[in-house]
């Protein structure tokens, strides 16, 4: 990423040969409605480009790329792109798994994994025996009790760990086939 347009060869996809492909290509990896990129041009995939790559830009890039994401015609896939850019640069990279390094990725669908075979091991038998006793207590007194709150967060974050396990594979398996030149 040498010059100040960010480049798609960055990018760690392998693409459709057409504009229209790659854009639907990347509708799916922002997961934006497709229908918002139908006709699109080579400035509407630049903006997406940008998107996906501005976590990674330097200061000048950062600007470049908003600057072709702020021309777009469409104003909501403008409003979408300018969200998805930035939520992952300044709050949590996590959350745009599209915006993760080929490592970072792995990493963390690493991490998850190891989480999600732990709660896997441990956590069926204890959660098994507080949902019977959650389900008396309830029925007895129609409403959760106290005791009964860390079963639910248990299960609140074994959800969410399995959830974005789910984003993580997804996005592995979009990168099937791994550029390793890019995204680095």
């Amino acid at each position: 990423m040498n010059e100040l347009r960010p480049n798609i060869s960055d990018l760690p996809y392998t693409f459709p040969k057409t504009t229209q492909g790659q854009l639907d290509l990347f509708a799916d990896v922002l997961e934006i409605p497709r229908y918002m990129v139908k006709d699109g041009d080579e400035a509407m995939l630049d903006a997406m480009v940008g998107t996906i790559l501005y976590r990674h830009l330097d200061r000048h890039q950062k600007m470049f790329a908003m600057k072709s994401i702020r021309e777009l015609e469409s104003r909501p896939l403008m409003g979408q792109l300018v969200n998805k850019a930035t939520t992952p640069a300044l709050v949590n990279p996590k959350w745009g798994m599209w915006s993760l390094t080929n490592d970072e990725l792995l990493s963390f669908q690493g991490n998850m994994q190891g989480f999600d075979d732990f709660a896997s091991k441990v956590g069926f038998g204890a959660s098994a025996l507080s949902a019977k006793d959650l389900l008396k207590d309830f029925q007895l007194h129609k409403a959760v009790r106290r005791k009964h709150i860390v079963t639910l967060v248990i299960w609140g974050a074994v959800y969410a760990n399995k959830n974005s396990l789910n984003k993580a594979n997804t996005e592995v398996q979009r990168r099937s086939v791994m550029n390793q030149s890019a995204f680095h």
